[in-house]
């Protein structure tokens, strides 16, 4: 994502929800790609909402299981390990790879590399602040993707 900032892609943004529609899949990949800036500036708590947001298109336009929502996923999973919410990183990332292995399949180098992550966080000390109980979400239960802050 070099030679891109935030400020041109929201604009971007700005120009395909006016002519596309605020749920078309074009739409819901420029906010990915918002999010990834957001988060790779150090910025989780900017990303997470747009992480959701994107997941939410995601979800409308694939459906339950493809390796976009995978994806985004553990890009949830990451910006929750980083703001210390550890147990629904856990949980997040959990849920990329079991849909990674249905849809790729246990040998795909993307599977292998998405357990590797996964023992990789599950081998780190816990801060005690991410003891805190998560609160539940239902990602595919209802309508809505509630963040949690």
């Amino acid at each position: 994502m070099t030679g891109i900032n935030t400020g041109d892609l929201e604009k971007e943004l700005t120009t395909k929800e006016r002519e596309l529609g605020r749920s078309h899949p074009v739409v819901g990949d420029l906010v990915t790609q918002l999010a990834d800036l957001y988060f790779i500036d150090n910025k989780a708590s900017v990303a997470e909402p747009l992480y959701w947001r994107a997941l939410e298109i995601s979800y409308q336009h694939y459906g339950a299981k493809h390796v976009k929502i995978a994806s985004i996923l553990h890009s949830l999973g990451e910006v929750c390990e980083v703001l210390s919410r550890m147990p629904v990183a856990e949980q997040l990332y959990r849920e990329s790879l079991e849909m990674k292995k249905d849809l790729l399949g246990a040998d795909h180098p993307e599977v292998k590399n998405s357990l590797a992550n996964l023992e990789q966080f599950m081998n780190q000390p816990e801060p005690p602040e991410s003891k805190k109980a998560a609160k539940p979400y239902f990602l595919f239960g209802n309508e809505e993707f509630p963040v949690t802050a």
